[in-house]
């Protein structure tokens, strides 16, 4: 008789997210962990800043950009939405440049605590560029 059964994983939070572009996929990306890091973050704009990130791929460079943006929230209590994200691809690294809007937040409504590399795969189907994100939470 089995003993045990492997349940859902209650720290983990798992979006799909979509994009006409990779750009908008990083984009979509910041924008969708921002609404779930707290909702009613257009209270109070403080800033628009930049933000920059290397990376050895596509896939690292989305986990990257966005554990960098995380850590960002963290310090400053505040989430970012991207106004412009450009990504540059050469000598096996891939850059990712952005001008994000800072907003402070007075508490978060889910503490992210990391962004995974499990199941990020940017690919195109279906005419849309698309991945799996998991948030450790």
């Amino acid at each position: 008789m089995k003993k045990y059964t492997v349940m859902g994983h209650p720290a983990e939070l798992r979006i799909q997210v979509l994009g006409d572009t990779i750009e908008h996929v990083f984009m979509n990306a910041a924008d969708a962990m921002a609404d779930i890091m707290a909702r009613d973050r257009y209270a109070s704009v403080s800033s628009t800043e930049r933000v920059s990130t290397k990376s050895v791929d596509r896939d690292a460079a989305l986990v990257d950009f966005l554990n960098e943006l995380l850590a960002q929230s963290h310090v400053e209590r505040s989430v970012h939405i991207p106004e412009s994200v450009v990504i540059t691809e050469e000598n096996k690294t891939v850059k990712v440049e952005a001008i994000m809007r800072r907003y402070l937040v007075r508490a978060f409504d889910e503490d992210i605590k990391a962004v995974t590399h499990q199941d990020v795969r940017i690919e195109h189907r279906e005419g849309k560029w698309r991945t799996t994100l998991v948030f450790d939470i």
